[in-house]
Parts: structure tokens; C-alpha cells; sequence
């Protein structure tokens, strides 16, 4: 069956998950069009067809997956694209595959090319063969599935690949108020209280990603239990300024970066090497929010600072 949440301890815990379609915020048409073929399914009896999320980190992908598993009582397999590193650990996993259930594959670009190529076999017609090491062919047959991917780099993956997706979902990052909501939704499911100028704050200062708002709750709560037990505006200001979160939401890393940016282009390379942050969490990390709000432009010859990327790094304590 489907994995739910568990439940909420003596000890705090927060319970973030929104546990069916209907308490998901935010990415409206998405859902939208999620809803229209869940309605489908449950009228025609047939299977939902592969569907790929995307977006960048954080931003609810796996969630929405799960939720669409439950919202049609499907069972599903979860596994993320990396941890499958041998042709065994693929044959393992297909043959395991519920009857017309739901196979979800997290971060699916990590997964090796062969491996791709099989998989879309295996999603046109349930079956796939390979030649092992003694060159013997192997066929390898699975259940009727529906696979949902999810990708913070769509890019990476093969056309082939791609061709076989229905339907590709764009994760849009979120709004302010749909944050607000999420923060306040999440505080009243834990039967807490913060006022709702508090939570806009939060949303606001949190790169328009769910998983970020959620992790500045967590901090603005343990900072308002030990400095008097309330969370309002003052308390929730200290909590992300001593995380180093200023009023535009940058953290520490993202302002190393403009710190380094001229209107002179920056290769990632160069970019890694003087701010000591990877090129990997640069892309996936830091810098999307720094596209977002038009602090920095991607050149051809590397990131360049933009004037108002400029403006806010004049006031930034270097």
C-alpha cells in the first residue's frame, strides 16, 4: 500500500506532508491536469501513461507523486536514479512492480544510460532484453506500469527517453502566498500558532521553494522556544538573520556568489574555485533564485551580474 505519514511523537516532530491532492499548494495547471487524468483513469480502468515532474530541488516533486499513488489507491516502488548501479538492481526492481501500480524514480537523471535505454523498453511494451556477460540474451518481463519520474535536470536525459513521458509537468516555483499558506497550513497541523505577517515573512525569505519554507519554520520555531515561546514578527526575523537569511531571502552561499560576480563572465568553474562552493550545489542550489529575481544573467561566457544584482551588492557587509 501506499506509504503514509507516521504519526506525530511526544518529542516534536513536525508533520510536513500534505497527505491527498486536495491539501497540495500551489502548481495549480498541474494539478489541474493531474486531477483530469486520475478522473480518467478511475472511469476507464486503463493506466495513468508515464508521467515526468520537473523542477529544481525542494520544490515537491516526490510528494506530488506519492499523492497521486494514493489518490487512485495504487501501490508503487520508490527508488531514487543513483541507488540502481547494476543491471541486477534494475531486474530486481521491475520484477517486483506491483499489477498495475506505480514505479517512481526520484532525481530519474542519475540513472545510468543503459539503464535508461532498457527502462524504455520496459515502458513501451512491459518487457525488456539485454545480453549478459556471457552473451546470452536475457528477457526480463514486468506487471503493467505507469512510471513517475522526477527531474531537477531535465536535460541530461536521452531523447528516447524523454519520447516515452505522456506528459511532462514544469514545477514553477512558488508564490509568496501559496508559501504563506504552506507554513501556516503546517503550524496548525502541528497545533501551533503563528500569526500570519510571521509566515508571509518566512515565505517571502524562502527562494519560492516549499521544502526552504518549511525548513525556516522548523528554525524560527526552535528559536521562538528558547527566546520566550512565541513566534511573531521579531522573533522570526532574529531566527533567519542568525541562519544568515536576509530580508531578500539570500542565505550566506548565494551572497558569496554575487560577491565574486562582475559585469566581467564567470565560467562555473572559476566561480567553484573562488567561493569554494561545487559547481553542482551552484546550479542547483544558489543560483536559480539568483536568475529568478535578477541579481545574475547566464552569458554564454559564464554569470555575469546584472544592475541589479550590483545594486543589491553595494549593500551587502562585504
Amino acid at each position: 500500500m501506499p506509504q503514509s505519514n507516521p504519526p506525530i511523537q511526544n518529542k516534536f516532530t513536525l508533520s510536513l506532508r500534505p497527505e491527498s491532492l486536495n491539501e497540495y499548494i500551489g502548481c495549480e495547471n498541474t494539478k489541474k491536469i493531474i486531477n483530469i487524468a486520475i478522473s480518467a483513469v478511475k472511469s476507464s480502468g486503463l493506466l495513468l501513461g508515464h508521467t515526468l515532474l520537473v523542477g529544481q530541488r525542494g520544490m515537491g516533486k516526490t510528494t506530488l507523486a506519492e499523492l497521486i499513488c494514493t489518490a487512485l489507491n495504487s501501490q508503487y516502488r520508490l527508488v531514487g536514479g543513483s541507488a540502481i548501479r547494476t543491471v541486477a538492481d534494475l531486474n530486481s526492481l521491475m520484477v517486483s512492480l506491483p499489477a498495475n501500480g506505480f514505479l517512481i524514480i526520484d532525481e530519474v537523471h542519475g540513472l545510468r544510460k543503459e539503464f535508461t535505454d532498457l527502462l524504455h523498453q520496459a515502458m513501451d511494451s512491459f518487457v525488456y532484453t539485454y545480453s549478459n556477460l556471457d552473451h546470452r540474451v536475457i528477457t526480463i518481463r514486468t506487471q503493467q506500469f505507469s512510471l513517475i519520474a522526477a527531474t531537477t535536470s531535465e536535460g541530461k536525459l536521452t531523447a528516447p527517453f524523454l519520447s516515452r513521458f505522456r506528459r511532462r509537468l514544469y514545477l514553477e516555483p512558488y508564490t509568496p502566498l501559496n508559501l504563506q499558506t504552506i507554513v501556516m497550513n503546517c503550524a496548525k497541523n502541528n497545533n501551533l500558532f503563528i500569526d500570519s505577517r510571521s509566515a508571509y515573512e518566512i515565505a517571502v525569505r524562502s527562494n519560492g521553494v516549499p521544502r526552504l519554507a518549511l525548513n525556516n519554520f522548523q528554525n524560527v520555531y526552535e528559536y521562538s522556544k528558547a527566546n520566550g515561546g512565541k513566534m511573531n514578527l521579531k522573533t522570526t526575523d532574529d531566527a533567519l538573520s542568525l541562519h544568515g537569511i536576509d530580508g531578500y531571502g539570500l542565505n550566506q552561499q548565494q551572497r558569496q556568489v554575487l560577491k565574486i560576480l562582475d559585469t566581467i563572465p564567470l565560467g562555473l568553474q572559476n566561480m567553484e574555485s573562488r567561493t569554494g562552493i561545487s559547481q553542482e550545489s551552484i546550479l542547483n542550489f544558489y543560483e536559480p533564485y539568483l536568475l529568478q529575481i535578477g541579481f545574475i544573467e547566464r552569458t554564454a561566457r559564464g554569470r555575469i551580474l546584472t544592475p541589479a544584482g550590483k545594486k543589491y551588492k553595494n549593500t551587502m557587509k562585504l
